[in-house]
């Protein structure tokens, strides 16, 4: 039985995660961000019914539900299940006005973009709205830093710093098969661009993986500190499985590293509570500059949503020049 389903089941000790007012708020988010940015979704687009589903059940008193039909049970459990999708992407499109060229990813909110939905592994190579949405969630990440522009434009994204600027491009692959193959396209991406830059591999199949076939929403653990290990663990083995891609990469075009990146959805069993936990692993091309991979630090802690002040800057870009100084020395 897939986690979604075993959610279900036990929405007795589930109803206990949310309250009315979470629900109302993450739904209004997403209307406002939705309203400024001029987006008009129709009844049948999966973000409209994502919003609808946590507006029924902010509507009502969650805890009522615990007695409710199975039905009732079923539908409180799914719309839960959408509220950190729904949250996260109304967190992103709040920030898309501070990024440029952001307009051109928006008609892929129209899309298929429910990853809670039972899809076939057909549909799953299909998924090109989440991918472009994650493209989205990296470059309003990075935003959190006010020292650089942000541009979601080829290969994906790209970050100017005064008269510097860094391209990144981004990879969903759909299982550990299809890594090396998506880290290399996107090495392939940035050499292309004429510049330096860096890989983002999106980790959700990676973190989660598949059960019964299909992918999964969320993994199974005791407690939040062993989901949030296993989450560690899985993109280690990620990287460990792609090391001779890498390697490529950083051997035939200008990659300065790679960051694994993606969020952990969790459920625990006892009690029962979901839990989100942003995980990322990055890794340094060793031939590359001091100076390159203070960047990726700079880039990795943007990602992680971490606290970037002018002094912390300012200590690492005198450590690359240094470090840099005496290797030409």
């Amino acid at each position: 039985m897939g986690w979604a389903a075993r959610a279900r089941r036990q929405w007795n000790q589930m109803h206990k995660l949310i309250t009315s007012e979470r629900c109302s708020e993450i739904a209004g988010n997403a209307r406002r961000a939705l309203a400024g940015l001029g987006v008009k979704l129709d009844g049948g687009a999966d973000l409209e019914t994502m919003i609808r589903s946590i507006e029924w059940l902010g509507a009502r008193d969650p805890a009522a539900f615990a007695g409710a039909s199975e039905i009732d049970q079923s539908r409180a459990a799914d719309a839960t299940l959408r509220l950190e999708q729904t949250a996260r992407l109304a967190k992103t499109l709040n920030r898309m006005p501070r990024v440029t060229h952001s307009d051109r990813q928006l008609r892929w909110l129209r899309k298929r973009l429910d990853r809670i939905r039972q899809k076939t592994p057909d549909e799953v190579s299909k998924r090109q709205a989440e991918d472009f949405i994650f493209e989205m969630e990296i470059a309003g990440r990075l935003t959190v830093a006010p020292y650089h522009e942000v541009s979601l434009e080829e290969p994906d994204i790209v970050v100017r710093v005064e008269q510097s600027q860094i391209v990144m491009a981004c990879k969903r692959p759909r299982s550990l098969n299809s890594l090396g193959e998506a880290i290399l396209s996107a090495a392939q991406q940035v050499g292309r661009s004429g510049h330096g830059g860096f890989v983002v591999i999106g980790s959700e199949f990676l973190l989660h993986g598949y059960v019964d076939g299909r992918p999964a929403s969320m993994i199974e653990a005791t407690s939040d500190v062993q989901a949030i290990q296993e989450g560690e663990r899985r993109l280690k083995d990620a990287e460990e499985n792609a090391r001779d891609a890498i390697a490529e990469a950083f051997r035939k075009y200008p990659v300065g590293g790679v960051i694994f990146c993606d969020q952990l959805v969790y459920l625990t069993r006892d009690p029962v509570m979901i839990g989100y936990h942003w995980t990322q692993l990055r890794v340094a091309n060793p031939r590359a500059p001091a100076m390159t991979h203070a960047v990726l630090v700079l880039l990795d802690r943007c990602l992680m949503e971490k606290p970037l002040t002018p002094e912390r800057i300012a200590a690492l870009v005198d450590w690359a020049e240094e470090k840099d100084a005496m290797a030409t020395s």
